[in-house]
This record gives C-alpha cells, sequence and structure tokens, in this order.
C-alpha cells in the first residue's frame, strides 16, 4: 500500500495490513466498500479516466482506487483540504455547485480528527 500512497504524493494513514481479516467488501447503503468505501460509480471513474486501466478487486485496488481519487480531489480543490473531503463524501460536483453539506461538516471533523492523531 505505501507503494499507492507514493504514486499519488500523499502520505500514508496508518490503516490495517490488507491481508487483515477485518477488511469486509461489505457494501454500505449507498454502494461503497472495502476500507476507502470506493462507489462502484468512483470505482469506474478512477479506472477510467485517472488511472486510466483496470484495477482488481482486492483490498490493495481497493486502497489503490481511493487514494487514486482522493489525491484527484486534493488536486482538484487546491488549499482545502475540507473541501477534498467533503467531495470524497458528497461527491465533488454537489461541493462545487451547493458548497459543503452540513451532512459533511461532521465527516469532516471527524476525518481531520483521525489525521491529527497519525
Amino acid at each position: 500500500m505505501q507503494y499507492f500512497f507514493a504514486y499519488a504524493g500523499t502520505c500514508p494513514p496508518q490503516l490495517p495490513s490488507s491481508s487483515s481479516s477485518s477488511f469486509s467488501w461489505t457494501a454500505s447503503p449507498v454502494g461503497a466498500s472495502g476500507v476507502m468505501q470506493v462507489t462502484p460509480t468512483t470505482w469506474d471513474y478512477v479506472e477510467r479516466y485517472l488511472l486510466r486501466q483496470k484495477v482488481a478487486h482486492t483490498s490493495d485496488g481497493n486502497v489503490r482506487v481511493g487514494v487514486a481519487f482522493l489525491a484527484h480531489l486534493l488536486r482538484a480543490f487546491p488549499g482545502s483540504r475540507s473541501r477534498a473531503i467533503a467531495a470524497y463524501y458528497q461527491g465533488e460536483e454537489s461541493v462545487r455547485r451547493r458548497g459543503i453539506l452540513p451532512v459533511s461538516r461532521a465527516y469532516i471533523a471527524n476525518i481531520l480528527a483521525l489525521a491529527e492523531r497519525l
């Protein structure tokens, strides 16, 4: 996984090993799955437009796709980690059109608090 973070130019958080038995492919109510909670639509977008190659539907693939998408969002919203995090949660176009929604604020706070602990 270190490779994916280096490739994306981001610092890796302390995540469980991809071989961890706690890794789950259980989908959220919106269909997001894996440790990075990637939706099928986001996975397709990352494969088609960001990585330009298919990525295996494995735990490593999930992290690779999630990190590539987050790196894209950090570039799309330069200087605003909060907007990039909101875009990961509520959608890039939603953040552009409507700003950070109230429902996203708690998510942003949680992610930034976790980042402080790393």
